[in-house]
C-alpha cells in the first residue's frame, strides 16, 4: 500500500518523507498503515524506565533505601577514613557523625522500632534478653561515672566524650536493621572497603598523609587519615566472601600492601587472629594457606627487585619485607630486629611499646594503691596522663591504648567486668550465628575488633566504636529469621517491625520453603482452575484429571502478546 501522493514523495529507494509542502517533518518511516516513531535514544529511555521505576516504588521503600545507603556510607567511611570521617561535625556540642546516626536512627520510625524492641527485651526472656540487659546496664554505668567525674571538677566536653563508649553499642540495632533489609550487605560493604584500600589507602600513603589539614573544629584530627583496621577488615572479607573474579588476587596484595606500609602492629596481630578463628572454625585451612603462599611470594618478589612500600612519613615512610619483619620482633627482641632493619626503626617500635608498658603498670599500681580506686576507678575526672611515665609530649592522648587499662584507670574492675559481659553477649549470639548459618564471620570480626583494642585506642574512640558495632549489627542480623531451636522468640515488636513493614526485603531465610504445586496459568495473571494443575514429579496422575490444554491455548484462539 502506497503513502497518500500529497505528503510523501517517491525517492528510488521506495521510503517515502515528508515534502516541503507538507505539516512538519517528524523522524520516523512510513510502515503501511500507521507511522512508526524513531526509537528514543538509550539514554533518554534509561532515564524514562528509571523514572517510572521511582514512581511506582512506595514511598516507605524510597525512604528505607535512602537510610540503608545512609548506613553503609557511615559505616565505609567510619572504617576507612577513621579520624578524618568520625569527627565530622558540631565539634563545640560533640555532634559527630556518630551522634547524628543515632538521632537518624530515633526519627525514622523502622529503626526506632529496633531500637524500642531490643531494649524491651530487657523485662522478657528470650534470645535477646541478656544482650539487651547488658546494653542498659553498661549505659546506665558510664552515666553514673560521667556524673562522678562532674562533680569531682571534670570538663563537661571531656565527660560527653568519654560517655560515647557507653551509648554507641545502640548501633547494633541500626546494623541489624540494615542486615535485614539486605542479607549481602556485609559483603557489599568488605568489597567496597577492598576496592577502597586499593586506592584510597595507596593515595594516603603516598601523598594524602604529608598534607597538613585537619578537621574543622578538632586541631588533633587530620581530614584525610586512615582506619586502624581497614585493611584487616578487607582481607577478612575478601576470603569469607570470595568472588570468582579476575580481581580477587589483585585487591588482596593491594590491601595487604595498605597493611604493611600503614605499620600498625595491633591489626597485623588482630588478622591472624581472626583468621586463626575463622579457619579452625570452617576447617578450611587450605584457603588460608593458599592466601598466605600468595602473599609469601608476593613478599619474595618486592624484596628481590628492592621495591619499597608506600608508608606514612610519621611512622618512618616506605618499608621493605624486612622492615616489616623487624618492626613487629623489635617490641620483643630489638637485636634480631636489627638484623631485618634499621636501628633507627628498632628504636621506635621498642620505644613505643617500652612505654605504653611502663603507663600500663602505673595505672595498674595506682588502682590498686586504694580498694575503691580498684573496684571503681579513678573516674572521668581524673587525667590519666599522670600516671604514664616521663617523656609523653602528646597531651591530646587519653587513652594508654588499651581498654582493659583504660577501663581499670577511669571506671575499674566494675567497668571491665560490664564490659565484658557486653561483648559475651554479642559473642553469644553471634555463635548462634555460625551454629545455624556456618558462617562464622562475625565471630572472626569480633575477635579482630577487640585484639586490636587490646594495643590501639579502638573501642574508646568514635571511629573504632561506631565501626565496631555497626558491622557486628550486620552480622547479627540473621537472628532476625532463625527459627527458635531453643523455644525461644524475638520481641514481639521486633516481629511486627520486620513482619508488618512492606518495604523491608526478608533476611536470610534458614528454614527450606515448601515446594509448591506446579501450576500452569492460562494466561497471564488469569485464574487457575484445577484441571490446569499439573501432577508432581514422580506421581501416575490417575487420581486427577487428565492434563488439558488451557482454553487460551487453544486452536483459533490468538496466543497473549501476539496481534
Amino acid at each position: 500500500m502506497t503513502a497518500p501522493a500529497a505528503e510523501l514523495s517517491r525517492p528510488a529507494g521506495g521510503l517515502g518523507g515528508r515534502a516541503e509542502i507538507g505539516p512538519p517533518a517528524r523522524p520516523g518511516m512510513w510502515m503501511g498503515r500507521r507511522w512508526r516513531p524513531a526509537p528514543r535514544p538509550a539514554a533518554m529511555r534509561g532515564s524514562v524506565n528509571s523514572a517510572v521505576r521511582r514512581l511506582e516504588t512506595p514511598a516507605a521503600e524510597r525512604a528505607a533505601r535512602r537510610m540503608t545507603m545512609f548506613g553503609l556510607i557511615v559505616t565505609f567511611g567510619m572504617v576507612l577514613g577513621g579520624r578524618g570521617f568520625a569527627y565530622l561535625g558540631i565539634a563545640p556540642i560533640n555532634l559527630y557523625i556518630s551522634e547524628i546516626t543515632i538521632i537518624t536512627m530515633v526519627i525514622y520510625s523502622p529503626t526506632r522500632a529496633y531500637i524500642t524492641g531490643l531494649l524491651r527485651q530487657t523485662g522478657r526472656a528470650g534470645r535477646l534478653h541478656l544482650l539487651a540487659v547488658a546494653m542498659v546496664v553498661f549505659f546506665s554505668y558510664g552515666v553514673i561515672e560521667t556524673v562522678r567525674g562532674l562533680f569531682d571538677g571534670g570538663s563537661s566536653t571531656t565527660l560527653l566524650k568519654s560517655l560515647q563508649l557507653y551509648y554507641y553499642p545502640i548501633l547494633l540495632s541500626f546494623g541489624m536493621w540494615m542486615g535485614a533489609r539486605d542479607p549481602k550487605i556485609f559483603s557489599k560493604l568488605v568489597w567496597a572497603l577492598a576496592w577502597g584500600n586499593a586506592t584510597y589507602g595507596i593515595l594516603y600513603a603516598i601523598v594524602l598523609n604529608k598534607l597538613q589539614i585537619t578537621v574543622p573544629g578538632n586541631p588533633g584530627a587530620p581530614l584525610f587519615d586512615l582506619g586502624l583496621t581497614n585493611a584487616a577488615m578487607a582481607i577478612l572479607g575478601l576470603i569469607v566472601y570470595h568472588r570468582r573474579s579476575k580481581w580477587l588476587i589483585p585487591l588482596i596484595l593491594l590491601n595487604v600492601a595498605v597493611l604493611f606500609g600503614h605499620q600498625i602492629r595491633a591489626e597485623w596481630l588482630a588478622l591472624i587472629v581472626s583468621l586463626v578463628i575463622y579457619c579452625v572454625l570452617t576447617r578450611q585451612y587450605r584457603r588460608l594457606v593458599a592466601g598466605l603462599g600468595v602473599v609469601l611470594v608476593f613478599a619474595t618478589i618486592i624484596t628481590i627487585i628492592n621495591v619499597k612500600i608506600p608508608g606514612p612519613s610519621d611512622r618512618g615512610g616506605a618499608v621493605r619485607p624486612t622492615d616489616v619483619i623487624g618492626r613487629a620482633v623489635g617490641s620483643v627482641d630489638p637485636e634480631l630486629a636489627s638484623q631485618f632493619t634499621s636501628a633507627e626503626r628498632v628504636q621506635g617500635a621498642n620505644g613505643t611499646a617500652q612505654f605504653r608498658q611502663e603507663w600500663w603498670n602505673g595505672i595498674w599500681h595506682s588502682a590498686t594503691s586504694d580498694p575503691t580506686f580498684l573496684l571503681f576507678g579513678h573516674g572521668y575526672g581524673f587525667n590519666l596522663q599522670t600516671l604514664a611515665p616521663p617523656g609523653n609530649v602528646d597531651t591530646t592522648v587519653r587513652s594508654p591504648h588499651n581498654i582493659i587499662f583504660y577501663s581499670i584507670g577511669y571506671t575499674g574492675f566494675v567497668g571491665v567486668a560490664l564490659m565484658a559481659l557486653l561483648f559475651y553477649a554479642i559473642a553469644r549470639q553471634l555463635w548462634t550465628v555460625f551454629k545455624r548459618t556456618g558462617n562464622p564471620v562475625g565471630l572472626a570480626l569480633m575477635a579482630l575488633m577487640v585484639t586490636a583494642s587490646q594495643f590501639e585506642p579502638f573501642l574508646e574512640s568514635p571511629f573504632g566504636a561506631a565501626a565496631c558495632y555497626l558491622t557486628l549489627g550486620m552480622c547479627l542480623a540473621p537472628l532476625m529469621r532463625l527459627g527458635g531451636g531453643d523455644g525461644r522468640r524475638l520481641p514481639a515488636r521486633l516481629e511486627r517491625a520486620l513482619a508488618g513493614m512492606a518495604h523491608d526485603r526478608p533476611a536470610l531465610d534458614l528454614e527450606p520453603a515448601p515446594i509448591p504445586a506446579q501450576r500452569r496459568y492460562a494466561s497471564r495473571g488469569g485464574p487457575v482452575t484445577s484441571t490446569d494443575l499439573i501432577p508432581e514429579p514422580g506421581s501416575s496422575g490417575s487420581e486427577g484429571p487428565p492434563l488439558r490444554r488451557p482454553a487460551a491455548l487453544s486452536a483459533g484462539a490468538p496466543r497473549p502478546g501476539r496481534r
